[in-house]
């Protein structure tokens, strides 16, 4: 089923999202990466990354680094919480999403 809510990523202080998501002080090359993706349309340069957004949570284990393993569950909740439901899911939502950003720049 389909998220309902707004997030809240771009009006949460980093201090909060941090005591909530402990990953984006300590691993913050994957939260600049998540931020610019829903911020700009910016694709993800990392796999890891991509497959998080494709909720492909089995593809995202297997290329993730032993910390990154740990805090998938870290992961899933930002997503869920943060993020907003028609820029991640699928593959095509995310074409979709950054393609919304470059017919944008069109104009």
């Amino acid at each position: 089923m389909a998220q309902d809510h707004t997030p809240s990523l771009f009006d949460t202080p980093l201090e909060e999202l941090a005591e909530r998501y402990p990953f984006v002080t300590e691993r913050p090359l994957m939260y600049r990466l998540l931020f610019d993706y829903v911020k700009s349309g910016v694709y993800p340069s990392s796999g890891f990354i991509m497959a998080l957004l494709e909720n492909n949570l089995s593809q995202a284990w297997l290329l993730a680094d032993e910390d990154n393993r740990t805090r998938l569950h870290e992961y899933a909740e930002f997503l869920w919480n943060e993020i907003p439901a028609i820029s991640w899911g699928s593959e095509q939502k995310i074409t979709d999403y950054i393609k919304s950003f470059e017919q944008y720049l069109e104009k």
